[in-house]
């Protein structure tokens, strides 16, 4: 089984608005305590739904027994909803660049970090399959693992 958690489902501004939400409910639940108890009610319910945001991922789960896969959207690592689907031929495995990132080091020196993404290739089908996104390096152990358990080439682009 190959399970891999890929990007978080919102985006990082979204999350930064969710987690000042989060806050304002944990603040709710405490000003609740002292004065009304609708208002403690009101703080928790916030904290737990944002809790619940805040932990949406995308990922992606292979079995390489049943032949099957899922592109999944979990929430708490634990609620995984995603339909199950047979396993095509797979032609080839590619790592190819996504996103470059450029941050400054100094104020001569920039720092460019790419981010790959491994992608499974099937034949006469014009959509591959997005198995993982991060670093090169990460990604080409990634990318070789599933090459010998699939038993197809990895191509870097």
């Amino acid at each position: 089984m190959y399970k891999k958690n890929i990007k978080p489902f919102f985006p990082t501004g979204s999350r930064a608005i969710i987690l000042i939400v989060m806050v304002i409910g944990i603040g709710a639940f405490f000003y609740g305590l002292d004065r009304d108890t609708s208002i403690s009610i009101l703080g928790l319910v916030i904290f737990l739904i944002s809790v619940f945001t805040l932990s949406g991922r995308y990922g992606v789960q292979i079995e390489f027994m049943g032949h099957r896969y899922r592109s999944y959207l979990s929430f708490i690592y634990i609620l995984k909803f995603g339909s199950w689907k047979d396993l095509p031929e797979i032609k080839e495995i590619t790592i190819s660049p996504v996103r470059h990132f450029v941050s400054k080091h100094s104020l001569k020196d920039n720092i460019y970090t790419e981010i790959f993404q491994i992608k499974l290739i099937v034949p006469d089908s014009g959509d591959p399959i997005i198995i993982s996104r991060g670093l090169y390096g990460e990604m080409l152990i990634e990318a070789e693992d599933l090459s010998k358990k699939l038993g197809v080439p990895v191509k870097e682009f």
